[in-house]
């Protein structure tokens, strides 16, 4: 009985170890990597040919004369592209919609995983209601595929794991949301959803955690280097206070420089005043700094790569033209401030 029992104890021990080294693959596998989003290439396509077809039909029945006449060329073939659109994006109770990804590298490992993001809005359900749904990963080759029933909160991104293995061998993943309730530990919802193309993405492992990590602490560092740089052409010629409050202020503005883009662009007033208006903000803009090209946090968390490309564009833009010219602005104020005079 004493062997027994230290043979059990043995293997649940063995076990366990199993379990944990499971569980460590898995995180080394999904949060402790860096990926790059891949977008679906046929989406754009499909969206084309549908409108083409839309127009093609109401040219022969007259609809389209007419609609170009009322409404304008552009305004018509916008509401037609919208259309079409929707027929894309849109799915009714019960029917399915395929998206294919292309040109995806090969897994490196056997326990290597995909990450597929989307968000959906459905019709009948309340913000964050959550709606359970199935996923299927294909591969186009082999026709093998993974059935992942997931719970989708209705208005929020979320994001579901498959096996990297599914991709061929020429790089092609094809995956299917099914528009079907199943009943669990929620009730069953029916509602038609749409999946806005540009919500959706797959993200695949391209490098690690740390190395993404070292490029946006290097990103922070471009920042910083700007504020210094604009810190000290503001103490060139303004007084301690009011250089600190000068300093705050072009930080705000430059956190927010895209949030102040979008808002200029929606203003509708008379066409003179409006093209006035855009050619005076793209002219401030573009002496304004945006911090979003430098942004790194949001990234990082979500575990999506930082290139070097984004790191040596950030430091060409922010230190080898801001910083330049700002440090120049100062040195030259400096030469000719007078900063103390000899009494005699």
């Amino acid at each position: 009985m004493r062997y027994q029992g230290a043979l059990a104890t043995r293997q649940g021990s063995v076990a366990d170890r199993k379990v944990a080294q499971y569980d460590l693959d898995q995180v080394d596998n999904e949060i402790f990597v860096a990926r790059t989003r891949h977008r679906p290439l046929d989406v754009a396509p499909r969206i084309q040919a549908i409108a083409a077809g839309l127009i093609d039909h109401r040219s022969r029945i007259g609809a389209y004369q007419r609609g170009v006449e009322l409404d304008g060329q552009e305004a018509t073939d916008e509401a037609i592209f919208k259309e079409a659109k929707a027929k894309v994006e849109g799915v009714a109770p019960g029917g399915s919609l395929k998206w294919r990804f292309e040109s995806l590298p090969l897994p490196s490992s056997p326990d290597e995983t995909l990450q597929l993001e989307m968000k959906i809005k459905a019709a009948n359900a309340l913000p964050l209601e959550e709606l359970k749904r199935v996923v299927i990963f294909t591969n186009p080759d082999t026709g093998e595929s993974r059935y992942r029933p997931f719970l989708f909160p209705a208005d929020r991104t979320c994001t579901i794991v498959a096996p990297a293995s599914l991709i061929s061998a020429d790089g092609v993943l094809e995956v299917e949301f099914v528009n079907k309730p199943l009943a669990d530990r929620v009730s069953p919802i029916p509602s038609s959803i749409t999946i806005p193309a540009d919500e959706i993405f797959l993200l695949y492992r391209v490098g690690r955690f740390e190395s993404n990590f070292i490029r946006a602490v290097m990103l922070k560092g471009v920042v910083l280097a700007f504020l210094a740089a604009m810190s000290v052409l503001a103490a060139s010629f303004l007084s301690f206070p009011v250089a600190c409050l000068w300093c705050f202020i072009l930080y705000l503005i430059g956190l927010m420089s895209s949030f102040l883009q979008l808002s200029t662009e929606g203003y509708g007033g008379p066409e003179v005043v409006w093209w006035f208006g855009r050619i005076a903000s793209s002219i401030l803009f573009s002496l304004l700094p945006d911090f979003s090209k430098v942004a790194a946090a949001g990234n990082l968390v979500d575990g999506v790569m930082i290139s070097w490309a984004q790191v040596f564009e950030g430091a060409g833009v922010f230190i080898g033209v801001w910083c330049v010219i700002m440090l120049t602005m100062a040195g030259v104020i400096f030469t000719r401030r007078e900063l103390a005079r000899v009494v005699a």
